[in-house]
């Protein structure tokens, strides 16, 4: 029920997981913990707030939070500067994200995924991302502002937008994919050099109608 026994961790030489843990309200005791040299992975625990992991700047491996349902907003992470991974998923209430204040790189996957109750993404500050990005199952997400300023795509690089019933309006018009000829910017498709290894999907938008503006 509580990680008070960890108050002076301050690095950790490998994984962090803490998960299925259906006693455990908050992850206080963890106030102190800058490095995390693995992936970190926060689920299905009954935390409602993640401003203890404040301290944490750098994540070698992958960060997960998933599958916590009483979680409204993900707050914490503000001193987070650089992860080799990113997914968000599984959260019914997370209406809000005001954390990752300083993460503008991401060195792999971005994963957005089963945010039922999240409307925006625009809080995000991200300017590269060398993996994958994948929004997929955000029934309350209404538009993709918050990833305007990614510039660093590489030729490997898979978009998937998909299964968002209340995205309306194309993504930002910013957005700037490279492709093998060079950068293209949705939403104008028809005007992209799309014969290169990268892929873009955008699919099963239930109100979207148009990719012209």
């Amino acid at each position: 029920t509580s990680l008070l026994g960890l108050t002076s961790l301050i690095e950790v030489e490998g994984d962090l997981e803490i998960t299925s843990n259906s006693a455990l309200a908050s992850y206080n005791g963890m106030d102190v913990l800058t490095d995390v040299s693995g992936s970190v992975v926060l689920g299905q625990n009954d935390v409602q707030d993640l401003t203890h992991l404040n301290s944490l700047t750098i994540i070698g491996g992958v960060l997960e939070v998933k599958d916590n349902d009483l979680l409204e907003t993900i707050s914490g992470f503000q001193m987070l500067n650089r992860v080799a991974g990113l997914e968000n998923s599984n959260i019914s209430d997370l209406s809000s994200i005001t954390g990752y204040d300083l993460l503008a790189n991401i060195d792999g996957d971005l994963i957005i995924n089963i945010l039922t109750s999240l409307a925006s993404l625009d809080i995000f500050n991200f300017t590269t991302v060398s993996g994958n990005i994948t929004i997929t199952n955000n029934g309350t997400l209404l538009d993709l502002f918050g990833l305007e300023n990614i510039t660093g795509y590489n030729d490997l690089n898979t978009v998937i937008v998909a299964s968002n019933d209340s995205l309306s309006c194309p993504p930002p018009p910013t957005i700037s994919f490279e492709i093998d000829e060079g950068p293209c910017t949705t939403p104008v498709l028809q005007d992209c050099p799309i014969s290169g290894t990268a892929d873009i999907f955008v699919t099963t938008q239930v109100d979207l109608d148009s990719l012209d503006n």
